[in-house]
């Protein structure tokens, strides 16, 4: 993978965790939770659309990206951050790209084990600790129904998120934007489920696969809004 596809996909998989975490549910106290997503991004420079299918166990997760949605979508890439470092796995040539999580998730890796925060109103606090300017937009209607916008910048680049919230306070929604406001990513959360047995084997790594380190996660264009250095 070239290393701005690196970039990209890395800030778009970091930006889908965030979300997900935001919405996963409390499955016991003192008990990591478990959640499973599905999700469809469009991009903003291209139009293609892909489907994201994640899982999420403690503070440890998977994703898959395919090209295109349904029966017929491809996998393209799949990532694995477990013992704070992020496994970027690549099935077309059986390898992958280990790399160290960088300071945007150590409050993740921290918190493994235990529920994480599942009010909205308390995963902002989160964000703006991690020095992120949070807005409450008001209102917002999208495709015929009516949302809570929340937006989300990255005060060091501009960078933002805007994330929609139905009367459940779930995200349904995020777009990411640059500083100069072109949308970068349309994503939608077309299924979410939490407190559900994930797969067993979702967060190991193929035996086979080549592992190939980097020191560190480049600087991300993308979903910083919520993940600043």
């Amino acid at each position: 993978m070239k290393k701005s596809g690196l970039v990209l996909a890395a800030g778009l998989i970091l930006g889908i965790a965030a979300s997900i975490r935001a919405v996963a549910g409390d499955c016991g106290k003192g008990n990591s939770f478990t959640a499973m997503s599905e999700l469809v991004s469009i991009s903003g420079d291209s139009g293609k659309v892909a489907t994201i299918i994640s899982y999420i166990s403690g503070a440890d997760f998977r994703s898959e990206v395919y090209e295109g949605q349904g029966k017929d979508k491809k996998l393209l890439s799949t990532t694995i951050t477990k013992a704070g470092f992020m496994y970027m796995l690549n099935p077309a040539q059986k390898t992958a790209l280990k790399m160290p999580l960088n300071s945007p998730m150590a409050p993740a890796h921290k918190s493994e084990g235990k529920p994480q925060e599942t009010s909205w109103a308390k995963v902002m606090e989160e964000q703006k600790k991690l020095g992120c300017k949070v807005e409450d937009r008001g209102k917002q209607k999208w495709e015929g129904a009516e949302y809570e916008l929340w937006r989300v910048t990255n005060t060091k680049d501009k960078n933002y998120v805007d994330y929609y919230l139905d009367k459940s306070q779930t995200v349904k929604r995020f777009v990411g934007y640059d500083a100069k406001g072109k949308m970068q990513a349309d994503t939608r959360i077309i299924k979410s489920e939490t407190c559900k047995p994930i797969p067993k084997d979702a967060l190991e790594l193929p035996a086979d696969y080549q592992i190939q380190e980097m020191p560190s996660i480049p600087a991300m264009p993308n979903f910083k809004g919520h993940t600043p250095e």
